[in-house]
């Protein structure tokens, strides 16, 4: 196994986890965490780390005594070409996988988006209206040159056959699963058995505090401005830093709750990924079709 590549995918989803437990992964002596949590390296269509050396150079610290480097590149369970990659540079890596309720999942990535600059289109029905066409690629109220199907949320957001496509190619003992009601609800299981998989010695943090909480942005428009400035400035291939826009960013923002789904919402979640829902219990051999027993935010 090269010690150049990482050993340990974190394949997403998004908004179920990921931050948390690379967080917490980090902490443990014998795990490497790289200075970027999502460099993107293996998605040929999504691909925001193209240079071999520059991906590379993300893990040149990556000591003998750490017995695992991870990549948390959260789009790498959606795309079609990150696994199959990265059993091509590496046939033993092992891949977690974080799982989320639909009905929790959906809303939290469209805010997300939002926060992120991504999505245009600030009601969640009418981003949900879009589904189909940005779906086949249309840029639908998306921030143009980002994928328009990540935001096509009853696809992207639709685990079960993600799942499916990931067991056709990686072995099982190279597989495991969270979801996050067993993150949120008893994180030190969770990693406890997170180092049993990765067969280390199992070191807890102190404490589990919440991480990546939902965050929306004071002003919008300020917000795109600095994004612009920063996607000119890579253009450019402007590579100093006042830090100015970082710090634009950053007081730019609070967090938000986010507010319940209306009722015609969470009918027309369950209507379109129930069956999805029922695959992805199949696949991870644990029913989760509780998840849309009752609405849950």
């Amino acid at each position: 196994m090269s010690h150049a590549i990482p050993n340990l995918f974190i394949l997403g989803a998004p908004k179920c986890g990921t931050t948390a437990l690379t967080h917490w992964l980090a902490l443990h002596p014998e795990v490497y965490a790289p200075p970027a949590k999502e460099p993107h390296y293996f998605s040929t269509e999504y691909c925001l780390t193209p240079a071999r050396s520059e991906y590379a150079r993300l893990y040149r610290d990556w000591s003998v005594d750490e017995r695992w480097a991870f990549d948390a590149s959260v789009w790498s369970l959606f795309s079609p070409t990150a696994v199959p990659n990265i059993i091509q540079e590496q046939p033993d890596a092992h891949f977690i996988v974080m799982l989320r309720n639909p009905l929790q999942m959906i809303p939290s990535m469209h805010r997300q988006q939002i926060f992120n600059g991504n999505e245009l289109e600030p009601d969640l029905r009418s981003a949900l209206a879009l589904n189909a066409c940005r779906a086949i690629g249309e840029e639908a109220s998306v921030l143009a040159g980002y994928p328009p199907d990540h935001l096509a949320y009853y696809t992207s957001c639709a685990l079960g056959w993600q799942v499916d496509r990931l067991k056709s190619l990686v072995k099982s003992e190279h597989l495991h699963f969270i979801t996050y009601d067993d993150l949120a609800r008893a994180p030190a299981a969770v990693l406890t058995g997170v180092f049993h998989f990765l067969d280390l010695e199992p070191q807890l943090p102190t404490s589990f505090k919440k991480i990546n909480a939902a965050k929306v942005r004071r002003f919008p428009l300020l917000d795109r401005a600095s994004k612009s400035i920063g996607d000119w400035k890579n253009k450019q291939g402007i590579t100093w830093r006042l830090g100015v826009l970082s710090w634009l960013r950053s007081i730019n923002r609070k967090s938000q709750p986010i507010p319940p789904l209306t009722e015609d919402i969470v009918t027309d979640i369950q209507e379109k990924l129930a069956e999805d829902v029922r695959l992805l219990s199949s696949c991870i051999g644990r029913d989760v079709t509780f998840w849309f027993d009752a609405p849950t935010n």
